[in-house]
């Protein structure tokens, strides 16, 4: 699925925290109104998701590439992806640059750039309202009946297999299909980052609930093919975004601050 968008219109309505700001100290490179392939995920908020009405492509990553192309001057043109492909796609050069919630690993780190590093993001246990017969991580570790979904193929799903045990883990394709297991009872638990366990969350206020306790955290950043020229680009205008304001607005539009 492809989708283009013009910055310009893109922006109206919007609150950009840069739009008295003055000019930047640092002169960015111009791409020229160059066309870059941007690989974001369906069902990933505050990320990125589809929205429903529109079939576009919307959230963080959106807003800051979008915002990335007016400052270094190229057009974005968003290609939908799915988790267990949005890597290998990237290393194959499928596409300029893919999504900014993909964790750092070291496998990651041998296939791909990473343009920068946002944050440490914990991974954390989401649940149904209704109770268990555990109240830590600990004890959820020790009751072998209690089952444990991610996504598959994610450092999510590595993280429930080292603290639970691949016996008990349940892979799924999307983060949908992930959250209806959990309401289906096919599991009791399933592990997300923190920003798409809010976003859940939110969602699904009386349903669900965060388990107490952190799987453990782990740094996001937006990813490249290897080498790639504009690796240092994008590093470089996405400071500027922190620098000016722009980036904290879109943190705050989307639940990141």
């Amino acid at each position: 699925m492809r989708a283009r968008f013009v910055p310009g219109l893109l922006m109206l309505g919007l609150v950009w925290g840069a739009a008295c700001a003055p000019e930047p100290a640092v002169r960015l490179p111009d791409l020229g109104g160059r066309v870059l392939h941007v690989a974001v995920l369906p069902d990933y908020l505050p990320f990125s998701r589809v929205n429903p009405a529109t079939g576009l492509p919307e959230g963080w990553d959106v807003d800051v590439v979008v915002e990335l192309g007016r400052r270094l001057n190229f057009m974005p043109e968003f290609v939908v992806s799915t988790p267990g492909a949005i890597v290998a796609g990237t290393a194959a050069g499928q596409w300029d640059l893919a999504g900014g919630g993909v964790t750092v690993t070291a496998e990651r780190l041998a296939q791909v750039d990473f343009a920068f590093v946002q944050r440490l993001v914990h991974q954390r246990l989401l649940v149904r309202a209704s109770a268990l017969p555990a109240d830590t991580l600990v004890e959820f570790r020790r009751v072998a009946e209690l089952r444990v979904g991610a996504l598959d193929g994610s450092p999510n799903e590595r993280t429930a297999i080292g603290f639970f045990g691949r016996e008990r883990v349940r892979a799924y394709a999307e983060v949908e299909g992930l959250v209806a297991g959990l309401l289906r009872e096919e599991v009791d638990g399933i592990v997300l980052d923190e920003p798409a366990c809010r976003a859940v969350l939110a969602q699904r206020p009386n349903e669900l609930r965060r388990f107490p306790g952190s799987l453990g955290g782990s740094p996001l950043g937006f990813i490249l093919p290897r080498n790639s020229e504009l690796t240092p680009l994008i590093t470089l205008a996405y400071g500027v975004l922190v620098d000016d304001g722009t980036a904290g607005v879109i943190d705050v539009r989307w639940g990141l601050n």
